[in-house]
């Protein structure tokens, strides 16, 4: 599963800046606001496939959104201000380790498409990265 390649991918950087590297579970049960920062949580957005590409069997590309959401507090700035710069920093370890990487069921290298801020709240920031990837779904 790619999803899971990724978060792998992620938790073997020995150098990695974040205390927790989670999936959709672990980010629905986070409510508003996480025990532990900084945080990074992986998920499975829109996919899309194409047309079936043979006659008796099933063979489609599918493309897909991967999102990273990184989650930093610094309560010492209630504004959020002193936490983005920690977001930058956060965003600067993803994308390299992202980028260009290859998930064993992948066709092609994960690409980056861009992010936003998700929220912004006493002290903590929110901020969605997407990374596009892509796959072949067959019948068997």
């Amino acid at each position: 599963m790619i999803l899971q390649d990724a978060i792998d991918h992620l938790q073997a950087d020995a150098d990695s800046p974040f205390a927790l590297i989670g999936n959709t579970a672990s980010l629905a049960a986070i409510g508003d606001r996480p025990t532990v920062t900084p945080a990074a949580y992986l998920f499975m957005g829109e996919e899309s496939a194409s047309e079936n590409q043979r006659l008796n069997s099933v063979l489609q590309r599918v493309e897909g959104d991967l999102h990273v959401v990184l989650i930093a507090r610094n309560v010492t700035d209630r504004t959020g201000g002193a936490a983005t710069i920690e977001i930058e920093s956060l965003k600067r370890a993803v994308k390299p380790r992202l980028i260009g990487w290859q998930a064993e069921e992948a066709i092609q290298a994960t690409e980056y498409v861009g992010g936003n801020i998700v929220k912004i709240r006493d002290g903590e920031v929110w901020y969605e990265l997407v990374f596009a990837v892509a796959w072949f779904e067959r019948s068997t």
